[in-house]
């Protein structure tokens, strides 16, 4: 017969036992779950992968294709070469007005913009009259202190000379008058030619510095050709002043007679641009512009550079 003490340790250990036992099955258990639940993400991911099959079979069976990272056009080459050799820096960007398409060298360079920034003046000058805070047939009387040497017939007149507001933006256009710019800038400030610079989202161009890139002066004609900035009226107003200028040497000269050009020039130390809109079957955008160049060398590419455009595009 047992004793109590020793009833009384058999059953512990029997306790102890079960406790032991009972922890071992649930173990098992655990262990049973975790392995369903790989093998069900197993099979999912296995069944996922089948569906892959067909396509990465085909992969495998196709030729490889080694991309080039040269994905320079034919005529962004022959551009380069037809720079390459010339004093200077030269940014050359073309713009399809109906499809989109564009080309070009250098289109993000920065420039110096000489008289390219009178085209965002012209847009703040029709923006503030959209707006009604400026009549096109204001008078103006010039002052002395207004002139500025230069281009435009303006700067020649007396004092004292009256012209409309309307009849000085004109000759911003046409001849890319100083002092007409002088005055008009005068009348917007510099705050409000900045804040219509980033209206027209020219992201790299600055008034107060007269720095631009190709890309933007592309932006800006874009956007006047296709009437995004100001009324229909108003863009063909701003378009007929900057056709048939006293400035046809460069873009013109390098097209058929009868092709219209809405286009804009800069000249100044080392510095030639011209850029607007060839009125081809297909209208585009062309700017060419130049820093640090041979300014009688850049005058001589300029009408070269447009035919080479106008030839490949097959106009």
């Amino acid at each position: 017969m047992l004793k109590k003490k020793d009833w009384v340790q058999k059953q512990a250990t029997n306790r102890n036992n079960q406790e032991d036992k009972e922890e071992e099955r649930k173990k098992r258990t655990r262990h049973a779950v975790v392995i369903l639940l790989i093998a069900t993400v197993g099979l999912a991911f296995f069944f996922h992968f089948l569906s892959f099959l067909p396509e990465i079979w085909q992969k495998l069976k196709s030729p490889i294709i080694i991309k080039s990272n040269n994905t320079e056009a034919p005529i962004e080459k022959d551009l380069r070469r037809l720079v390459g050799q010339a004093k200077g820096v030269y940014g050359i960007y073309v713009v399809d007005l109906d499809k989109g398409d564009s080309f070009g060298i250098n289109k993000n360079e920065v420039f110096p913009a000489a008289s390219l920034m009178k085209l965002p003046l012209i847009y703040a000058f029709y923006q503030q009259v959209e707006l009604g805070k400026i009549d096109l047939d204001e008078q103006y009387s010039l002052k002395e202190e207004d002139k500025v040497e230069g281009t435009g017939s303006v700067y020649q007149q007396p004092a004292g000379t009256v012209y409309t507001l309307h009849d000085l933006v004109v000759l911003l256009g046409k001849q890319s008058d100083n002092t007409a710019q002088n005055v008009l800038a005068e009348i917007l400030g510099k705050e409000e030619i900045q804040a219509a610079i980033t209206d027209l989202r020219m992201k790299q161009t600055l008034y107060a510095n007269l720095e631009t890139t190709p890309r933007d002066i592309a932006i800006f004609w874009q956007k006047l050709a296709t009437d995004q900035i100001l009324t229909p009226a108003h863009c063909q107003e701003i378009l007929d002043s900057l056709t048939d200028t006293i400035f046809e040497e460069q873009i013109p000269a390098g097209l058929p007679k009868e092709i219209k050009v809405a286009h804009k020039v800069g000249v100044d130390e080392g510095i030639l641009h011209d850029t607007g809109i060839v009125f081809a079957d297909q209208p585009f955008v062309l700017v060419l512009m130049s820093k640090d160049v041979n300014i009688s060398e850049a005058e001589e590419l300029f009408p070269k550079i447009t035919r080479l455009v106008w030839n490949e595009r097959g106009e």
